[in-house]
């Protein structure tokens, strides 16, 4: 199966062990076939048939299914509902002030972070010295997915020190950049090292540090690892894809639908008609060849045929091949609840209809117990990987900057309507409240996060 390598950065690796480091790169072939699935396109969707002596190339039509369910997932994840704070009140303002709207404008590298396994945030400092703390200093969050990752030290549950690899402009110039989080003397280190995108040689690039002591001592960078096992190697930094055991159901799908596409394009009207109502026009080219055009309505000429041999005594007839769109709707729908099954979202999550094209399914959530256990572990790797950004993002201003962030928990908070079932629960209260059960401002409580007092002032006041 072929597949498209995102970036090819050996040189960078064999810099890297000649620095005294082992990279941990096995994952990086899977990480090529997931690239292929994601973007459908690889091998499977653009091949070739042969038939005696010719070779003709051939193409499958995709609804993209690899890419949906990674959307998917970051989507469950990733919403203007989902919030970073902590219960210290300056460490809070902090983190409001530099991680509004996080969850929002991550959520695409999060979608490749499904299909391809892993990403990775990293702290970014710029403008800084190397002796004293830098007030004016900006801190960055660079976000790299599974293809820009060189884990260095690891553990099938944690990295401790890693290199990001990434393309980036310096003068008007492209290099590729390394970067290594390091540990050294209990400190963290970002060691930096240019390369010349023609030579692949190192260079030496002013106003670049190449060895930049944070005086942190806290991680610096977070990888998230999606919550599917990794099967391929024990001890690995690196995540699975979550559709890594649903390739199968990923070319069921497409199979399905091109089978559904090619039924709409074989199955336009045909007409056969007597050749005396065809206009032939004959003509000769520059060239001196003679030209036969025949024209037939207009520009329908990829549906109108002449007669067959021995029809000829007829003068129009219409042939209407069968579309057998419940077939192929059915056999979409199939397909669409094994990759459901197969990547977490329980049986029937996706469905696909005649008339509205794909849908999810997420008003049958509330009993969906494999969606529930899912999003529940794909969630707690979430937490982990933001918590860990966040409290190294904080330590790290504190020794740049000069900051004086106080220690303290990070929480990160996810929207569960999508199991809880917030629409159904809205209703029962009111029904709850209608039957003189519950008061109103329990509802605001609840539902709009007032504080008691809050609530009981903002019920609105009815004549009686």
């Amino acid at each position: 199966m072929s597949s498209e390598k995102r970036g090819d950065y050996s040189h960078i690796t064999s810099w890297i062990r000649k620095q005294g480091y082992s990279p941990d790169t096995r994952m990086q072939t899977f990480v090529d076939l997931y690239w292929g699935w994601f973007t459908s396109n690889n091998g499977w969707y653009h091949y070739s048939v042969r038939k005696g002596f010719r070779v003709y190339k051939r193409e499958r039509v995709s609804l993209c299914p690899a890419w949906l369910v990674a959307n998917e997932w970051s989507s469950l994840l990733m919403q203007e509902q989902t919030s970073i704070s902590s219960s210290d009140a300056a460490r809070a303002k902090f983190i409001a002030e530099h991680f509004d709207g996080f969850a929002v404008d991550e959520s695409d590298n999060v979608a490749r972070a499904f299909g391809l396994g892993s990403m990775a945030w990293a702290c970014e400092p710029r403008g800084v010295t190397d002796s004293v703390a830098t007030p004016d200093a900006v801190i960055g969050v660079r976000a790299y997915d599974a293809t820009q990752i060189i884990p260095l030290t690891y553990s099938d549950s944690d990295c401790t020190q890693c290199a990001f690899v990434a393309r980036v402009e310096v003068s008007g110039k492209d290099y590729d950049q390394c970067q290594m989080h390091v540990i050294k003397g209990g400190e963290r280190h970002i060691v930096t090292q240019m390369f010349d995108t023609k030579t692949r040689r190192p260079a030496s690039v002013e106003g670049i540090l190449p060895d930049y002591n944070t005086h942190s001592t806290k991680q610096t960078f977070a990888i998230f690892r999606v919550a599917v096992p990794n099967d391929h190697y024990g001890c690995c930094a690196m995540g699975a894809s979550v559709f890594d055991k649903a390739i199968g159901a990923i070319k069921a799908v497409d199979e399905a639908h091109t089978s559904f596409i090619d039924h709409m394009r074989v199955g336009k009207p045909k007409m056969f008609v007597d050749k005396h109502l065809v206009e032939e026009k004959t003509e000769r080219g520059e060239d001196g060849k003679v030209t036969k055009t025949l024209y037939a309505f207009g520009e329908a000429g990829d549906t109108v045929f002449t007669m067959r041999k021995g029809e000829e005594g007829k003068q129009i007839e219409v042939v209407q091949p069968d579309l057998r769109v419940t077939d192929n709707t059915e056999a979409i729908n199939t397909a669409l609840r094994e990759l459901s099954l197969l990547c977490g979202f329980g049986n029937g999550y996706f469905s696909w209809d005649a008339h509205n094209g794909l849908k999810t399914a997420k008003e049958v959530s509330a009993d969906n117990s494999m969606l529930a256990r899912s999003i529940k572990k794909h969630q707690n790797a979430m937490r982990k990987a933001i918590a860990t950004l966040v409290d190294g993002y904080i330590d790290l201003c504190n020794h740049v900057r000069g900051e004086h962030v106080p220690d303290g928990d990070v929480t990160v908070t996810f929207d569960d309507g999508i199991i809880t079932d917030t629409t159904t629960d809205k209703e029962q209260m009111i029904a709850e409240i209608g039957a003189g059960i519950a008061s109103e401002w329990e509802y605001r409580v609840r539902f709009y996060g007032e504080s008691p007092d809050e609530a009981q002032k903002n019920v609105p006041q009815r004549t009686p």
